[in-house]
């Protein structure tokens, strides 16, 4: 992000770079492989979850961020309508999925679904804009790439023992996941030679490549990297579009209480957003009970729900993000 006066502009570049993950990722593979013999490899746990730095830096503190905003007196009423509505939709999934988590895998199913929607919907927004262009096929390749995450994360969660139930020919299994991405990749390129920046163009190969390398991650034996990566890419991108306008905002109208009190202990918005969001993880998670996670999961569910209308055009968010001039 480059500064301008008060006013922060979101650099495409450091979108592009949050991918660097990616490669990053196959290195981590190849020095393991042939290095290390796999050492790594036979170690890591299967989710990253098991590591207290994963949670106390991705997954919620994001999500916290995504809600100061909303600390904001006009921004409350004006979105107060579909607050509600979110609430009332958040607080039914929240209370009853995982209350039959332990009779059937349908809210494993729903879960993994509304997720890969919520990340993938981020990362084809991002690549829309960047491109300056919405294809016709985008939006057939934005729900097959949707659907393809949702079997990889559905795979990620759903306990192993279950899925050995299923008996399905190599042959048959290879086939159709071949053809499935034959397809993926045709409708990207063609998305790809409508793009009307180079840039927009790299970065939607990059969106693209996510699916991609999960199943990737899978075939090789490091499901840890098709849980981490995704994640990784989806919050950095997530606190760059939180920062800029949570500080563009501040600097407008200084209406945000929560950036009131930073202000005055002289902590810039850009600082007070991911600090404080991990501060409340940290709190979240050192007090741990059943009761706040059922509230967590009422959070994320409804996190899930206001990032589908904050960001639409003509949104009052999206007045407040500009990007640095880029080709």
């Amino acid at each position: 992000m480059a500064e301008q006066k008060s006013a922060l502009f979101i650099n495409p570049k450091v979108l592009l770079a949050i991918y660097c993950v990616m490669p990053l990722a196959l290195v981590f593979i190849c020095f393991d492989t042939l290095l290390l013999n796999n050492q790594l490899q036979n170690t890591l746990p299967r989710d990253p979850r098991a590591f207290a730095w994963f949670v106390l830096l991705f997954m919620i503190p994001h999500i916290i961020a995504s809600f100061f905003s909303f600390v904001d007196k006009e921004y409350f009423e004006h979105y107060k309508p579909q607050l509600l509505r979110g609430a009332q939709i958040a607080v039914i999934l929240g209370i009853f999925l995982p209350a039959l988590a332990g009779a059937t895998i349908l809210p494993l199913l729903a879960f993994a679904t509304y997720t890969m929607v919520h990340v993938f919907m981020q990362q084809s927004g991002v690549s829309k804009s960047l491109m300056k262009n919405s294809a016709p096929a985008h939006v057939y390749w934005q729900w097959l790439g949707i659907a393809i995450a949702i079997v990889i994360y559905a795979y990620l969660l759903i306990p192993i023992p279950w899925l050995q139930n299923i008996t399905i020919e190599p042959s048959i299994l290879i086939s159709a996941g071949l053809i499935v991405f034959s397809i993926y990749s045709l409708l990207a390129l063609n998305i790809v030679k409508q793009s009307r920046t180079r840039l927009g163009k790299i970065y939607f190969l990059g969106s693209h490549c996510i699916p991609i390398m999960g199943a990737l991650f899978i075939f090789t034996d490091y499901p840890i990297l098709a849980f981490l990566i995704p994640r990784i890419i989806h919050d950095l991108t997530a606190y760059t579009f939180y920062i800029t306008h949570d500080n563009n905002r501040f600097s407008e109208t200084r209406s945000n209480l929560i950036y009131r009190v930073t202000s005055k202990l002289k902590i810039p918005v850009f600082i007070a957003s991911p600090a404080l969001s991990v501060l409340l993880t940290f709190t979240i998670v050192e007090f741990n009970t059943t009761v706040l996670t059922v509230i967590l999961t009422c959070i994320i569910f409804l996190h899930y729900y206001t990032e589908s209308i904050m960001w639409k055009r003509d949104a009052l968010h999206r007045m407040q993000i500009k990007f640095s001039p880029y080709t």
